[in-house]
């Protein structure tokens, strides 16, 4: 479908250019002059049409892009980062019970990144 282009559309996807993971928060601390509900109306278009998917982190709602190459996320538990991890879903799909269908596999890892580590 074809949408209608406005300052607040661009505005939010540049942000998804330059970030990995972002809120409706994380958009509006660098929005401020756009309210929380055209955050939340663009956020819903752009995942209706395929071009943001939803990451659930900790029961924050994040988005992403939807053409960023198959990850999963590792969340350091000290400085509370999360990064991807490159795997195949088909290599973690294989440990699903046997005789099972596979979906969608939604993946967390929790640890300390090396940052936090060192």
């Amino acid at each position: 479908m074809q949408r209608r282009n406005t300052k607040h559309k661009e505005d939010i996807k540049t942000l998804f250019r330059n970030a990995h993971l972002l809120s409706a928060a994380d958009i509006a601390k660098e929005l401020p002059d756009t309210d929380y509900s055209t955050i939340y109306r663009n956020l819903k278009r752009f995942v209706n049409d395929g071009e943001l998917k939803e990451v659930m982190i900790d029961g924050i709602q994040f988005f992403e892009r939807a053409d960023m190459c198959e990850h999963f996320h590792f969340k350091c538990e000290d400085c509370e980062s999360v990064e991807e991890m490159h795997v195949s879903a088909d290599i973690i799909a294989q440990y699903a019970p046997q005789g099972s269908k596979v979906g969608d596999i939604e993946l967390m890892v929790r640890g300390t990144c090396a940052q936090c580590r060192t």
